[in-house]
């Protein structure tokens, strides 16, 4: 499912993203102006290494100016902003006539703290009252076991991010998009079997995975995580 435009504005309103293996995540966004350095691969295969502006970010995605880099949607490109650093998706691409693009960004790669160092809303908007259909992702730090069905050897790597129906694995060398294994993850105390599936790869990240919940080992324990992860986060202030 692509992610939606983000739509700009000076208030912290709902904006849209999309989770790698649980659908729409609702986000706010806002209107900032952070001078970040992005690098990577261009299409040429070429590398690069630019100073840019935001025009506005949210919690994981950003609208970013001035790219002289060719790049097209689906790259992936590291950002830094000061000491903390992350990769991003492209999402969309818009070239001026001066050859510079502006870019739409999402995190793949979850980064420490508060990444654009502006404030936002402490929850996302699925958090807020009612059922949590979204199925909003939390961070968190565990590691995952992965067994391709006919293999006989295992994958072991970790868990940076987990929701009620999915988690992000990183590996460098992630499975295809609709690749099926078994997955054990363990963070905290908490432990979860089930068969799974690749819904997102990212060369050089990871992949997001979506859980076959209905035959999932542990899914009570994984409730009892989310609670405590979403009363850990309801208990920081907002920066």
């Amino acid at each position: 499912m692509p992610a939606r435009k983000l739509q700009p504005t000076n208030q912290t309103n709902q904006g849209s993203a999309v989770s790698y293996y649980s659908g729409n995540l609702h986000q706010p966004i806002k209107t900032a102006r952070i001078r970040v350095k992005i690098w990577g691969l261009d299409t040429t295969g070429q590398t690069f290494c630019e100073t840019v502006s935001t025009r506005y970010v949210g919690r994981e995605q950003a609208a970013i100016e001035g790219v002289k880099a060719p790049l097209k949607v689906g790259d992936v490109i590291g950002a830094s902003n000061g000491e903390l650093k992350s990769r991003f998706r492209v999402e969309s691409v818009k070239t001026k006539a001066s050859g510079e693009s502006s870019l739409e960004l999402q995190m793949v790669a979850p980064a420490k703290g508060n990444f654009w160092g502006v404030k936002l809303d402490a929850l996302p908007h699925a958090l807020r009252g009612g059922e949590r259909r979204s199925s909003p992702r939390y961070r968190c730090s565990g590691f995952a076991v992965l067994q391709i069905t006919g293999q006989t050897f295992v994958v072991r790597a970790p868990v940076s991010d987990i929701a009620l129906n999915g988690c992000y694995v990183e590996l460098a060398m992630p499975y295809a998009v609709g690749c099926a294994f078994r997955l054990e993850v363990t963070v905290r105390d908490t432990y979860i079997e089930c068969p799974a599936q690749v819904v997102s790869s990212h060369p050089g990240v990871g992949m997001g995975v979506r859980f076959d919940s209905d035959r999932m080992t542990g899914k009570r324990g994984l409730r009892l995580l989310l609670a405590e992860l979403d009363r850990e986060l309801l208990a920081k202030p907002a920066r």
